[in-house]
């Protein structure tokens, strides 16, 4: 029977393209990923240069000494290539960390960021407000004096305009 009532509203200041980059930089640490990234960056290309490079160093040395074939040259490129694995293993971890660190902190910060716009719709005077507003100020002038009556009027003003009383 009577008008709308106003009401809080929010509204996106970014378009839907960025409103789809805030969405993805606020999801979750992906540690897959990033490790296959790595692997495929860092770790790969480490492996195959220890294989070219430093496996038929190593041989040649023991090589030179007469024991190429020995349990000291397997020995040596076994450790070589746990030192390897071993650093690239630190490397990696270090990276999973910081970059979890980073997703959560970039998660906290836009969290906190203003992409909502709020609005306060006005509400519109209804009929029986229109009717209860002068009851009111009668009574409360009757009960109360003139100052009650002023201060009914000038609710009955704010609540027309759509404003929320404050008191």
């Amino acid at each position: 029977m009577g008008g709308t009532s106003g009401g809080i509203e929010q509204v996106s200041r970014l378009s839907p393209e960025q409103q789809e980059v805030f969405t993805k930089l606020l999801g979750d640490f992906d540690p897959a990923a990033l490790t296959e990234m790595f692997q495929t960056s860092v770790g790969d290309p480490a492996r195959t240069q220890f294989r070219r490079q430093t496996i038929p160093g190593i041989q040649e040395r023991f090589i030179g000494a007469g024991a190429g074939r020995s349990g000291a040259a397997m020995r040596a490129a076994t450790g070589a290539g746990a030192d390897l694995e071993s650093g690239l293993s630190g490397q990696l971890a270090q990276l999973l960390t910081q970059a979890q660190e980073n997703t959560l902190n970039r998660q906290a910060n836009l969290a906190t960021s203003n992409v909502m716009e709020t609005f306060q719709r006005p509400s519109e005077s209804s009929p029986i407000m229109d009717l209860l507003i002068p009851i009111a100020g009668g009574l409360a002038t009757g009960a109360g004096g003139p100052l009650a009556g002023g201060a009914v009027s000038m609710l009955s003003t704010k609540m027309n305009k759509g404003e929320t009383p404050t008191g």
